[in-house]
């Protein structure tokens, strides 16, 4: 097991999804509408908000951010275990969960960290508001139950299309896990008040020693990723006011998990597509070196936990 075959899961899905297309207006929909949502999630460097709702924002998004997500989390859930105990079942909230990076983390993290003779279960609660995200999600997690079956892990996925949904409908104290990667926008300052509150909220869902992980932006003088930066300053200052306890963890800049930086299985997809763009007379999708998919952690992570001497409602 690993990452290079989910990898290779990744490929076969999109490049299924268009050699099913009947003729050659059908397929350059597909291909335009990838550039398009590539295009619009430019935006991110730039520390701006991001349409998810494109179409083939799904497919777009998993090629160049799901496997680099997943590895970030898996590092984070690594570091985590060293200071603090994770159990071999995970009932996990994973808000903004895109296209499931959240959910093959945990399933690879388990598979790879605990004795493969303990059963072991990874339970997803998804919040996702893009239906192309969320339907992706549901087609590379029904892939990786399959590619983690033979390490005794068991995966199960609900989607729910947003938080107030998992505030009212979820039990408070039954959650190891809530994971908020790269989850948060650029709001107005009257909105981060209603935010912060609910992400409290959510954190009320996890029992003793549960984990709320945060993983966000770095602070980077040359991209305007600030407000994001700021505002994941003020949440996590926030939360300890309300009694949450830091856990100390370390992670290595530019570090990744996997084999290589630069992937070779999901580079395949970039040039098979850039070459049906070629052939059908439209913009190439991955021009730069940097259009391309890459492994590395570059951001922040901040993972919290409510102290057992403290007394609150759930």
């Amino acid at each position: 097991m690993n990452w290079g075959d989910f990898e290779q899961v990744i490929v076969s899905e999109i490049q299924g999804r268009y050699v099913k297309l009947s003729d050659d207006l059908q397929k350059a929909d597909f291909l335009s509408g990838i550039y398009r949502a590539k295009s619009e999630m430019l935006k991110l460097n730039a520390g701006g908000n991001v349409d998810y709702c494109l179409p083939y924002m799904g497919e777009a998004y998993a090629i160049y951010y799901h496997m680099l997500r997943a590895d970030n989390i898996f590092l984070a859930l690594s570091a985590i275990s060293s200071a603090h105990q994770l159990p071999a079942r995970i009932k996990l909230i994973d808000i903004g969960s895109g296209t499931g990076s959240g959910t093959t983390a945990v399933g690879y993290w388990l598979g790879a960290n605990v004795d493969p003779s303990i059963r072991k279960s990874v339970e997803v609660y998804g919040v996702e508001r893009s239906e192309p995200m969320s339907k992706m999600a549901g087609s590379l997690i029904r892939h990786l139950r399959q590619r983690i079956r033979n390490t005794q892990t068991n995966v199960l996925h609900y989607q729910l299309s947003n938080t107030q949904i998992a505030i009212d409908r979820l039990r408070n104290g039954i959650f190891d896990l809530v994971l908020f990667s790269y989850t948060f926008d650029v709001y107005e300052s009257d909105k981060q008040a209603e935010v912060m509150s609910r992400v409290l909220q959510l954190t009320q869902k996890l029992r003793q020693n549960g984990v709320a992980l945060f993983l966000s932006p770095n602070p980077n003088p040359i991209k305007t990723v600030s407000p994001k930066v700021e505002f994941m300053d003020t949440l996590i200052s926030y939360l300890k006011s309300n009694g949450m306890k830091p856990i100390p963890i370390k992670l290595r800049r530019s570090a990744f998990a996997c084999d290589e930086k630069r992937s070779v299985v999901l580079r395949r997809i970039c040039e098979f597509l850039n070459s049906e763009c070629q052939r059908l007379g439209l913009p190439i999708i991955y021009e730069k070196q940097d259009d391309f998919p890459w492994y590395g952690f570059y951001g922040r992570c901040n993972a919290l936990t409510w102290p057992a001497n403290l007394t609150r409602v759930v």
